[in-house]
């Protein structure tokens, strides 16, 4: 803060002040004895201002500064409605992470439930007898050669068993971190949307994926096999469905960290390896579904 001289009259000192700032020069004006010394806040401002004085101590009664007292006052009046607009916003903010926080993930909590009875009754997907009623198909194993038959059961009305691969899962490992997706992804989408509408994104994503894992054998994504389960599809179109929304949707509530995008599309490029024996199609039927639904819910929001 620079000091940039002195008024002696303080009609004039008050008048000067309010032209610094409706030309938006910060200032202040301090009583020192019987004058009025004029500081300017910004360094970088004081020549300016040092001119501006001048010009004004040689004629304060120019019609220039005519209108300035209540263009100030308009000035201020506009900055205090604009402060606090960006309090409410600010409260918004705080009440939608409080309400994100505190509200009930129960279809996420549910979807957890069953897979962990599945893999309890299953042992980890060890029992195929018990499993045959949650996949896709039932089939007949001989050896590595799967005899699938189509989908029968669906075509004579049990339609869950489009859905019900996704709570079968093999080994504690594919469990756990299936588990820990859901619950940060599914849980911040159902915060954020409710509960009807992460069902729904869940349903919608399953069908297509484990359809298209057992229908659309192609290489390097599905070889056919009815055997196969896990909720990772799903995680995959909640991941897709959160980027979206984080990256085009900044108001929804939904926020990804740019390492956890990374990290996802690392792990869904590392399942193509074939290090590990992964329903790739589930994956990219998943992602796409999520990506697809996010992108046009971002935009929706956005031209609303």
């Amino acid at each position: 803060m620079r000091l940039i001289g002195t008024i002696e009259n303080d009609k004039h000192a008050s008048l000067f002040s309010d032209y610094l700032f409706v030309r938006g020069i910060e200032n202040s004006v301090e009583l020192e004895g019987r004058q009025y010394e004029v500081w300017v806040l910004a360094d970088d401002q004081t020549e300016e201002a040092t001119s501006l004085l001048k010009e004004f101590t040689a004629n304060p009664s120019d019609p220039k500064y005519a209108g300035v007292e209540k263009a100030a006052r308009k000035k201020e009046a506009q900055i205090e409605e604009e402060a606090a607009a960006a309090a409410d916003r600010s409260f918004s903010s705080r009440e939608l992470i409080h309400r994100n926080q505190t509200t009930p993930i129960f279809v996420t909590m549910l979807l957890i439930a069953i897979s962990i009875c599945v893999a309890f009754l299953s042992n980890l997907g060890d029992d195929s007898e018990v499993l045959q009623p949650w996949h896709i198909t039932q089939f007949i194993k001989d050896g590595n050669y799967f005899q699938p038959h189509g989908m029968p059961e669906v075509a004579h009305g049990q339609v869950w068993r489009l859905v019900t691969p996704i709570f079968i899962h093999f080994g504690f490992l594919h469990l756990f971190f299936n588990m820990y997706w859901l619950v940060f992804l599914g849980g911040m989408i159902e915060r954020a949307k409710g509960h009807f509408y992460l069902l729904l994104l869940v349903l919608v994503s399953a069908v297509l994926s484990n359809t298209a894992q057992y229908m659309l054998p192609l290489p390097g994504l599905s070889d056919g096999s009815p055997n196969f389960g896990g909720m990772s599809g799903v995680v995959y179109a909640l991941f897709g469905y959160c980027w979206m929304k984080s990256k085009y949707d900044f108001a929804s509530g939904i926020v990804l960290h740019p390492n956890t995008v990374v990290m996802m599309i690392i792990w869904y490029a590392l399942c193509f390896t074939g290090i590990m024996h992964i329903a790739n199609m589930v994956h990219t039927v998943g992602l796409i579904v999520g990506v697809i639904w996010g992108f046009t819910s971002a935009r929706r929001s956005l031209t609303r």
